[in-house]
């Protein structure tokens, strides 16, 4: 009898094996086997990019067509512009251009007082808030903020000619000319001790005229 996938002929007094289904060929006297079209022929599927020729019983398919690509039909593949079709993942505040590329996309740079974070999104530059670094108006550096070091406005010590502190010549502290502390103002006993010697030099005076 003859073989799966393959036609019996009625003869007179008789029988013979046709042909083989489609995807079948001829395998000695009675049988088929399958066509692998994959291994057999060429250009079945896209070659570029590349789309796998897949096998199957009587039959092959191709596979999905690699990443920048979709399928188009049972065998070919067109690239797929992201950036036209707005499927992209650049950032959108702030916008960073999308640039197509075959296959896939890239983002370009981010705008003025942006850095790139990563190859999609930005990160903003902060010139004017607190923190470390090179930050001209915020804590660290700060030449105009409170703090020691440099600080010609701010309360601290170091070089600071009008807030409290040492070498303050207008605040209280030593080299005071005008407030409280050490310097050339005169004390209470002082004054005291002069007032007593004008009276006694007084007294003398009066003595001497009566004699």
């Amino acid at each position: 009898m003859c073989g799966p996938h393959r036609q019996c002929v009625n003869d007179i007094g008789g029988y013979h094996c046709g042909d083989c289904d489609p995807g079948y060929e001829v395998d000695g006297q009675f049988n088929c086997s399958e066509i692998n079209e994959c291994s057999k022929m060429e250009d079945l599927c896209s070659k570029n990019p590349l789309r796998e020729c897949l096998n199957t019983d009587g039959n092959y398919t191709c596979g999905p067509c690699p990443g920048g690509y979709r399928d188009e039909g049972a065998y070919d593949c067109s690239t797929i512009d992201e950036c036209a079709e707005n499927t992209h993942n650049c950032s959108k505040n702030p916008i960073r251009q999308c640039i197509d590329i075959t296959p896939g996309y890239m983002c370009g740079d981010c705008p003025q007082g942006y850095t790139n974070n990563d190859p999609y999104d930005c990160y903003i530059i902060n010139p004017t808030g607190t923190g470390s670094g090179s930050n001209p108006t915020g804590t660290g550096s700060n030449p105009t903020g409170t703090g020691s070091g440099s600080n010609p406005t701010g309360t601290g010590s170091g070089s600071n000619p009008t807030g409290t502190g040492s070498g303050n010549p207008t605040g209280t502290g030593s080299g005071n000319p005008t407030g409280t502390g050490s310097g050339p103002s005169v004390s209470t006993t002082e004054k005291n001790a002069t007032i007593q010697n004008v009276f006694h030099i007084f007294i003398a005076v009066i003595l001497f005229l009566l004699n």
